[in-house]
């Protein structure tokens, strides 16, 4: 086969583990305390969360799943860490920081 037709076909998945990657990273930074912002280790939250962004609005998965399959995603997370980490704390506003982030990138894309 063609290499560019493998590519095209494996593109996806790929990018799928890295949505997934990337999540679990950011859950995990995020709820050490590290916010998005544009400057220091925050720009690169922000930068992961955005690449997150736009890979899910490139395959039109975002608009499947909106903000609440992102943060289904994010639950999953929590509770495959579980057995390696014990139960999460429930942080109140993470929701709310992946909707303000996600309204940000929309307004400056």
């Amino acid at each position: 086969m063609d290499v560019k037709v493998i590519k095209k076909s494996v593109a996806p998945i790929k990018d799928m583990y890295v949505v997934l990657d990337h999540t679990r990273t950011l859950l995990m930074i995020i709820s050490d305390g590290a916010l998005p912002s544009n400057i220091g280790g925050g720009s690169n939250v922000r930068n992961i969360l955005r690449r997150v962004f736009f890979i899910l609005k490139k395959y039109g998965w975002y608009d499947t799943l909106g903000l609440d399959g992102l943060m289904g995603i994010f639950e999953a997370h929590k509770k495959d860490l579980e057995g390696l980490y014990g139960k999460m704390p429930e942080y109140k506003s993470f929701r709310n920081i992946m909707a303000i982030e996600y309204e940000r990138w929309t307004t400056n894309a």
